[in-house]
C-alpha cells in the first residue's frame, strides 16, 4: 500500500514538473521564404533552349547554413532572434526558389541541381553575400538587405563567362522578425526576375 501511495506521489510529482516546463516554453514563430508568381518571368528564347544548366549549392557564412534568424544592431552588433526562425535554413531556401524560378523560366533545356551526375553546359554559382535584417542604434528604424552574387561558368572549359551581383535594400514595416522577414522576401522576390533577365541576355 506504501509503494502503492509512493508511486502515485511521483508520478504527479513528473506530471506536475512536465506541465511547468511545457508553460514555460514560450512558442517558436517559423518563417519561410516564398517565390511569388509575379517573380517567375517565362522567356521565349530559344538560344539556349537545348543547352543544360547545373546549380552549384550555395556559399556563404555559417549562418545562413542554420534556421537562426539574423539581424544587425548597427553600427556592429550582431545577434539572433530568440523565438523566430527560419524553417529551414536560408541557404537552402534561396538555392530552392533559385532552382524552381530558372527552371520554370525555360530559358534551359534543363536545369540540375547541385546532385546531378549529369554533366551540364553551364555552371552557375551563387553567394550569398548577405541576407540579414539591420537596426539603427536608437532600435527606431529597420531595413534588409539581400545581396547574392552569381557566376556562370562555361563548363566545357571551366572559364567563367560573366558574373553579376544582386542587391536590394527595402525598409522594414514593423520592427520585429515579421517585418524583417516580409521585406527579406519582398527583396528576394525584385531580384529572381534580374537573375532570370541577366542569363537570359547571356544567351543572345
Amino acid at each position: 500500500m506504501i509503494m502503492k501511495q509512493l508511486l502515485f506521489t511521483l508520478i504527479g510529482i513528473v506530471i506536475f514538473f512536465g506541465g511547468c516546463s511545457v508553460k514555460s516554453s514560450p512558442p517558436v514563430d517559423e518563417y519561410t521564404l516564398m517565390l511569388e508568381e509575379h517573380a517567375i518571368s517565362t522567356t521565349h528564347s530559344a538560344k539556349c533552349s537545348g543547352k543544360s544548366i547545373e546549380l552549384l549549392e550555395p556559399f556563404g557564412a555559417y549562418e545562413y547554413t542554420t534556421g537562426d534568424l539574423h539581424y544587425i544592431l548597427l553600427p556592429n552588433q550582431e545577434n539572433s532572434y530568440n523565438f523566430s526562425e527560419w524553417a529551414q535554413p536560408i541557404a537552402a531556401a534561396l538555392y530552392e526558389k533559385t532552382l524552381q524560378a530558372i527552371s520554370k523560366s525555360g530559358l534551359y533545356g534543363s536545369v540540375a541541381n547541385y546532385n546531378s551526375v549529369a554533366k551540364s553546359d553551364y555552371i552557375l554559382e551563387m553567394e550569398i553575400n548577405d541576407f540579414k535584417q539591420y537596426f539603427s542604434p536608437d532600435m527606431k528604424h529597420s531595413y534588409v538587405v539581400a545581396d547574392l552574387t552569381f557566376t556562370l561558368i562555361d563548363a566545357k572549359h571551366f572559364k567563367i563567362i560573366a558574373q553579376k551581383e544582386f542587391r536590394k535594400k527595402i525598409d522594414a514595416k514593423t520592427l520585429d522578425a515579421k517585418g524583417g522577414v516580409q521585406a527579406l522576401n519582398n527583396a528576394f522576390n525584385r531580384i529572381v526576375p534580374e537573375i532570370v533577365s541577366w542569363l537570359e541576355e547571356l544567351c543572345r
